[in-house]
């Protein structure tokens, strides 16, 4: 019996310590973390040929009562599309191929 506790209490202390590891990788992760320098990213124009394509197409698209589509943001090699809950909207483009496309 006397064994048996002892080994609880061994394994016990094994796990919090393991676990005490794993916080301080976490916070090391964390604190070796930066920003990274701002990007001057190009503006895409958000009207004009493309703009109009995009407006005509969406005209074609069939929606239930109550419910509107239009153009938010024309986006070259855009993907995904997420909001998040702060209201930040995050684009993911496909990578370019390496001719320059």
């Amino acid at each position: 019996m006397m064994f048996r506790l002892a080994s609880a209490a061994a394994l016990g202390a094994l796990l919090i310590g393991a676990g005490a590891v794993r916080a301080d990788d976490a916070l090391q992760t964390l604190q070796g973390m930066h920003m990274t320098a701002p990007v001057d990213w190009p503006t895409v124009p958000q009207t004009g040929p493309k703009a109009d394509a995009v407006k005509e197409i969406l005209k074609k698209i069939k929606l239930p009562p109550g419910f509107h589509i239009d153009l938010y943001a024309l986006v070259p090699d855009a993907r995904h599309m997420a909001v998040g809950p702060q209201g930040v909207v995050t684009l993911s483009a496909r990578a370019r191929a390496r001719s320059g496309r």
